[in-house]
C-alpha cells in the first residue's frame, strides 16, 4: 500500500508538472514551427549546439567533437562549450526527429516540467526525511514551488538554458541530507547512498558547471566556519564520515571510478582546457544591478509587476526573489526566532547581495548573479523544514499566490519568430560556407545559419570561455580589418586590406554573403565593420546577384 500511495503521489506530481509546463512556457499560445520561446539571442547559440551534436551522432561520431561550422575553416573544440549538457543534449535527440524550431520549444517544455517534477518529489522526500508535519502535502508543493518557478529562473530559460536546469539542486540536497541522517544516527553508508550523491552531482552539472564552482565555494565556506566555531564536533563528524568510507571504500570506489569517467567524458574539455590554456578564465562580469533589482523583477521579463522597476532591462540582473518568498526571508530573518537560522539566512542573503552586485569577486566564479538561486533554494529549504505562520488553512493559499504571481512577473507568451522565408533562401545557396556581415563573434542570432541552413560560419558565436586565441586565430591573423572591435581609423590603408581580405574569403569557396541591416545600423560610427558593409556595397554590386532582401536581411550570390 505504501508503494502505490508512493506511486500516485508522484503521478499527481506529474500531472501537477504537466499542467504548469504548459500553462507557463506558453507552448501552445506560439507557432510552434515558427516561433521559440525566447528573450535572448543565446538561445541560437543553442540551437546551433543541438544540431551539431545531432550531427554527430547521427555519423556515429563522438557527439562532442570539434567542428568547423563556427569560426570556419580551422573550427572550434567543441568540447569547451558543452556546459549545458541537459538542453544541449535533450536538444539534439529531438533534432534528430523534428524540426529544429520545435524541438527548441519542446526543450523548453521539459525543462519547465523536470524542474518542477524533480523540485516536488524531492522536497518531499527530503521532508519525509526529517519527518516534517507536511501540512497536507502543502509544504513540500509550496517549498517546491518557490524554488522551481522563480524570477530567476524564468529568466534564464528565455535564453541561458543551461542555467535554467535547475532541477539537480534538489537531487543533491536529498543525498546530502540522507547522508547527515545516517552520520546521526549511526547508520552504515551503503551503494544507494553514494549513487544518489553523485547522480547529483551530476545532475547539477548538466545544467552548468558554474553551479558546481559556487557550491564548491560554498562548502569550503561551511566547513571553515563550523571547524573555527565547533573543532572538537567538527573532527568527530569528519572522522565518522572518514570511518564510514573506509568501511565501504570498494563499493564507494567503484561507483566514484564511473562518476569520474562520466564526468570527464562529458565535462573533459573543460578540465583538460585548464591545463592547455584553451579555457578562458574571466574576471569577474558586472551588470549594473541596482538596488531595485532586489525588490522588484527587471523589466527583462516584461510582466505587470516589472513596470516599477526603472532599472535598464537585462536577463541577468533579475535576482528579484519573488513576492512570497520575501515573505518568507522576512520572517525566517527577523521574526523566527532561531539565532542559527537568522544567522545563515542573513550570511547567505550578504553572499547574495554582495555577489549580485559585483562587490565581492570570487576566483573562477565570475557571474556572481548566479548566487540568487541558492539563496532562492535556502528559503525553499527552510519553508519546507520549519515552522512560520504556515498551517494547513493558509499553505494552499500561499501555494496558488506563488503560481499566479508568475503571471506577473513573465510575459507569456516571450517568443520570437524565426526569418523561415530567409534561412530557406540561404539553404539553397551555393558554398558550404557563408560570409555574414558585420563579421561579429558577439552577434549570437547568426548562429541560425548553422542549424536552419546547414552553412559554415567564418565568426559564429561559442561560449565565451572557449573563444581563446586559438578559436580566434584564424579571424585574428585573416579578418582582423573587417572585424567588429576594430576602429577603421587605426588601419593603414583600409580599402586595400578590405580587397586583400575579400580575396581570402573567396578563396575559401565562400559566394554567398548576407548582411544583418539592423546589426550594421546599430554599429559605432568609425566601427570597421560598419566600413566594409559600404565597401561591399561600393565594390561588389556588379559581381553579385541579390537573391533576398526585407527589413532585417539582405543575400547577395557571387556570379
Amino acid at each position: 500500500m505504501e508503494k502505490l500511495t508512493f506511486g500516485k503521489i508522484n503521478l499527481l506530481y506529474f500531472l501537477i508538472a504537466l499542467v504548469l509546463a504548459i500553462s507557463l512556457s506558453g507552448i501552445f499560445t506560439i507557432n510552434i514551427q515558427r516561433e521559440i520561446i525566447s528573450g535572448e539571442p543565446d538561445s541560437f547559440i543553442f540551437i546551433s549546439f543541438f544540431d551539431i551534436v545531432k550531427r554527430n551522432i547521427l555519423t556515429f561520431s563522438d557527439p562532442f567533437a570539434g567542428t568547423d561550422f563556427m569560426r570556419y575553416p580551422l573550427g572550434i573544440n567543441f568540447r569547451l562549450n558543452t556546459d549545458g549538457l541537459f538542453a544541449i543534449l535533450t536538444g539534439a535527440l529531438l533534432s534528430i526527429f523534428l524540426e529544429h524550431t520545435v524541438a527548441f520549444n519542446l526543450v523548453i517544455f521539459l525543462i519547465f516540467m523536470t524542474n518542477i517534477f524533480l523540485s516536488l518529489v524531492f522536497f518531499n522526500k527530503i521532508g519525509k526525511l526529517y519527518n516534517i508535519d507536511d501540512l497536507a502535502g502543502g509544504r513540500p508543493v509550496l517549498s517546491a514551488f518557490l524554488f522551481a518557478l522563480s524570477p530567476y529562473f524564468l529568466a534564464r530559460i528565455l535564453g541561458h538554458l543551461n542555467l535554467a536546469f535547475i532541477g539537480g539542486f534538489p537531487v543533491l540536497i536529498y543525498s546530502i541530507a540522507v547522508f547527515e541522517r545516517k552520520l546521526r544516527n549511526d547508520i552504515p553508508f551503503d551503494y544507494k547512498d553514494y549513487a544518489r550523491l553523485f547522480t547529483g552531482i551530476l545532475a547539477i552539472a548538466f545544467g552548468s558547471l558554474q553551479y558546481l564552482i559556487i557550491l564548491a565555494y560554498i562548502a569550503v565556506a561551511i566547513a571553515a566556519f563550523f571547524l573555527l566555531t565547533t573543532k572538537n564536533t567538527f573532527i568527530k563528524t569528519f572522522n565518522k564520515i572518514i570511518g564510514q568510507l573506509t568501511g565501504t571504500f570498494g563499493v564507494f570506489f567503484i561507483i566514484f571510478s564511473g562518476f569520474m569517467v562520466l564526468f570527464l567524458f562529458m565535462f573533459g574539455g573543460f578540465v583538460f582546457g585548464l591545463f592547455t590554456g584553451d579555457l578562458i578564465i574571466f574576471k569577474n562580469f558586472t551588470f549594473d544591478v541596482r538596488l531595485i533589482d532586489f525588490l522588484v523583477p527587471n523589466s527583462f521579463l516584461s510582466g505587470w509587476l516589472t513596470s516599477f522597476n526603472n532599472s535598464p532591462p537585462h536577463i541577468e540582473k533579475v535576482i528579484f526573489l519573488g513576492v512570497p518568498a520575501l515573505l518568507f526571508w522576512l520572517y525566517f530573518l527577523f521574526f523566527s526566532g532561531k539565532k542559527p537560522v537568522q544567522f545563515t539566512l542573513l550570511g547567505f542573503t550578504t553572499a547574495y547581495i554582495l555577489l549580485s552586485a559585483a562587490l565581492l569577486q570570487l576566483p573562477g566564479y565570475y557571474e556572481g548573479v548566479r548566487f540568487t538561486i541558492v539563496l532562492q533554494l535556502l528559503i525553499s529549504l527552510l519553508v519546507l523544514l520549519l515552522p512560520s505562520f504556515l498551517n494547513k488553512n493558509n499553505v494552499y493559499l500561499f501555494v496558488v499566490l506563488t503560481v499566479i504571481s508568475t503571471f506577473f512577473y513573465v510575459k507569456i507568451p516571450y517568443k520570437t519568430e524565426i526569418p523561415v522565408e530567409m534561412l530557406s533562401v540561404i539553404r539553397q545557396s551555393p558554398g558550404e560556407a557563408i560570409l555574414v556581415l558585420p563579421v561579429s563573434i558577439r552577434h549570437f542570432e547568426r548562429n541560425m545559419f548553422i542549424s536552419y541552413s546547414g552553412k559554415k560560419l567564418l565568426d559564429g558565436a561559442i561560449n565565451q570561455s572557449a573563444a581563446g586565441p586559438k578559436a580566434n586565430s584564424y579571424l585574428a591573423e585573416n579578418l582582423r580589418s573587417i572585424t567588429c572591435g576594430v576602429d577603421y581609423r587605426d588601419l593603414e590603408n583600409p580599402e586595400q586590406l578590405y580587397v586583400e581580405t575579400m580575396e581570402k574569403i573567396r578563396s575559401l569557396g565562400i559566394k554567398t554573403v548576407v548582411i544583418e541591416r539592423v546589426s550594421v545600423e546599430n554599429l559605432e560610427e568609425f566601427s570597421s565593420c560598419k566600413y566594409f558593409v559600404e565597401f561591399f556595397y561600393r565594390h561588389y554590386a556588379e559581381q553579385t546577384t541579390q537573391i533576398f532582401k526585407d527589413a532585417r536581411y539582405e543575400v547577395y550570390v557571387f556570379k
